[in-house]
């Protein structure tokens, strides 16, 4: 049987709609997408080990310093997920929400991504930021640009790691034309 032949039999039979067909699809997009965020992360190591090998920079310390250049050396606060109510995840989700729609408005076909600590993912996506942006942790930021990024609570992103202050590097960095970033203050 010939390829067209099969393939329309297929199309005909509802087997191109089936549901079985469509996970796999989404967990073989997956797994690519795992694997080229691990390459990705690895070439970045690799980059950054030959730069502090011929330049003697550390990397590290060369975003910590920017970092605290901007205003980002607080000492850690109490733990967040104790600091914050559900008023002020509202609020933080409206205030997402409505930049993201004038974003989408002022420049349509723009690629939005929402930035923030893993810890605020749950928070972000139980409130729809995915119909307009792609929704990123901080600690997998690394390497992905956007035409526009709103970063949400910068100081938990560097309370939530030991790398931390890196992190909130790359989300500031990740956006090409527009960037905005949006402080939690607890309630």
């Amino acid at each position: 049987m010939d390829i067209a032949a099969a393939r329309e039999a297929a199309v005909a039979s509802g087997l191109a709609h089936n549901r079985a067909r469509e996970v796999i699809k989404e967990h073989l997009i997956g797994t690519v997408t795992s694997t080229l965020k691990r390459g990705t992360a690895e070439a970045l190591a690799h980059i950054d080990a030959q730069i502090a090998g011929s330049t003697s920079l550390d990397l590290d310390a060369e975003a910590e310093a920017d970092l605290q250049a901007l205003g980002f050396d607080g000492a850690p606060a109490a733990d967040p997920a104790e600091m914050f109510d559900a008023d002020t995840v509202r609020t933080l989700a409206a205030t997402v929400a409505g930049e993201l729609r004038a974003q989408a408005a002022a420049h349509p076909g723009d690629l939005l991504a929402v930035i923030c600590a893993n810890a605020r993912l749950g928070d972000m996506t139980s409130t729809g930021v995915t119909r307009w942006a792609r929704l990123v942790p901080a600690s997998e930021a690394r390497g992905l640009e956007f035409d526009a990024s709103i970063v949400v609570g910068p100081q938990e992103i560097v309370e939530a790691r030991p790398s931390g202050e890196r992190d909130l590097y790359v989300a500031l960095t990740c956006a090409t034309k527009r960037l905005c970033s949006i402080a939690v203050q607890p309630a």
